[in-house]
Formats: C-alpha cells, structure tokens, sequence
C-alpha cells in the first residue's frame, strides 16, 4: 500500500509538473511553481543516508543525489570531473592527486575545501566504515593547500582512480 501511494504522489507530481504546476492556469497566466518537493519511488526503503556505514543498494540510489564524488563516470564510461575540477596521477602512479572547484559549496554555503575531503575519506577507512576496504589502498592523504588533495599508494592500483568516483 505504501508503495502505492508513493507512486501515485509522483505520477501525480510529475503530471502537475508537465501539465504546467496548477489547474488554474489559463492561456495568458504565468506558470506558478506550486511546489519544490517531488516524492521519487523507490523498490526499498534506503537502510540509511550515511554512506559510510551503509553499503545498501538502495542507499545507493539516494545517497548518489546527496553526496558528490571527487569525479564521476559519464554514459560512455569516461571519469569526469565532479567535485575536483582536475586530477592526475604520477609517473610512478602512486600518487593521485585532485585539484578541487574552487565553487564547490556545502548545502549550507560553506566552501569545501581539501580538509573536508579527508576527514571524509579518513573516515570512509576508519574501523566503523563498511567501505574501508575499498579505499585500503590509500596510504596517505595531504593537503597542500585548500583546493589540493593528494592520496598516497604503497603499491600500484588499477581501480584507484575509479574509486574515487564512486559516490
């Protein structure tokens, strides 16, 4: 029943949204935005939003439109940046480092800056973390400066990279 329900609230919302917003629109009226919420159906309820704790598919779906990854991959498979503007990696390939936006904000109109990322990090391979051993391989994390982070690698990592633009 509750799935349902939530259903019908996004068929309905997606048929305001396209049917204009009101149904007191006429020809000549501007289109009034009635609401910003927009309930999404999902197969499972997520088993909660910290992704450091949770490994859920279904958190997965929600967490992904929260957080940002410090790149992402685009429809062809491609790594883009997201919330690094650049990367690379040494010649040795046992550095990576991320070059940050400098417009990357907080919900809350706090500037992200690289101590952010790795107390994030720092915490994703923290004992309580269910993820710590996807990001094992990082033996350190500097920052040099406020948009700068550098991860460290005792050893060569194919999927390093991809790593980081899981969400």
């Amino acid at each position: 029943m509750k799935k349902a329900f939530i259903f019908l609230t996004l068929l309905f919302a997606l048929s305001s949204v396209f049917a204009g917003g009101s149904s007191e629109k006429t020809a000549s009226a501007p289109v009034k935005n009635v609401s910003n919420i927009i309930t999404m159906a999902i197969p499972v309820d997520p088993d909660g939003l910290d992704p450091h704790v949770t490994a859920s598919a279904s958190t997965f779906q929600i967490t992904s439109n929260i957080y940002e990854s410090l790149i992402t991959v685009d429809e062809q498979g491609n790594l883009i940046p997201a919330l690094a503007e650049s990367w690379s990696v040494s010649d040795d390939g046992l550095e990576i480092t991320f070059r940050l936006r400098d417009n990357a904000l907080f919900s809350d109109g706090r500037k992200c800056t690289s101590a952010e990322v790795k107390a994030s990090f720092e915490r994703l391979r923290g004992e309580e973390s269910v993820r710590q051993n996807d990001y094992a391989f990082i033996t350190s994390i500097v920052t040099p400066d406020e948009r700068t982070i550098v991860f460290g690698m005792d050893s060569l990592n194919v999927a390093a990279l991809s790593s980081f633009a899981y969400p």
